[in-house]
């Protein structure tokens, strides 16, 4: 279930991303493997190491491999994801493979980012309006605690008011 896009409850897994290189065409995203921990994915990653090394004695480049790329990242996914990987890890394969972090991510950062700057553009506005309407009434003839009301003005101390021993006698 979510409330406004948000899953109810988000689980922490790590992402690698790894790119393909190929003799001719040069390199190209190749996609993330999703991992319960760190430990599990620098574990894949020496594994996928070792077995690249068993398969080519020779040490020649292949035409065409995939390797890592960055280093490995947590990120948020929902329950069904995190449930997926916790299933392939009983199954002896606690690596997903996929194409795009978009696929597993409750939101992704670019609607996050959205709405952080829509929450930013509405307040601006409203600030704009607030001093436009107060503006309009004749801010010179509002009282402090109309002008307080309205958001526009932080009082001050008193003049006769001495911060540091309370109020002093004129």
């Amino acid at each position: 279930m979510t409330v406004n896009n948000v899953p109810e409850r988000v689980f922490v897994v790590v992402a690698q991303e790894w790119e393909e290189s190929e003799r001719g065409w040069g390199c190209r995203p190749d996609g993330f493997t999703l991992h319960l921990s760190m430990a599990a994915a620098g574990t894949y990653l020496l594994e996928r190491a070792e077995n690249e090394r068993k398969n080519n004695p020779s040490g020649v480049v292949p035409e065409e491999y995939t390797r890592p790329c960055g280093i490995a990242r947590p990120v948020d996914v929902d329950a069904a994801v995190h449930n997926r990987l916790l299933d392939m890890q009983e199954k002896g394969t606690p690596t997903m493979w996929i194409n795009n972090l978009a696929e597993v991510e409750p939101f992704s950062k670019k609607e996050a980012r959205a709405a952080v700057a829509k929450a930013q553009a509405l307040a601006a506005e409203t600030a704009k309006l607030r001093k436009e309407a107060a503006f309009k009434s004749g801010l010179a003839k509002l009282t402090a605690e109309e002008k307080e009301a309205l958001g526009l003005s932080h009082p001050a101390a008193p003049a006769d008011r001495d911060i540091n021993r309370g109020w002093r006698s004129v």
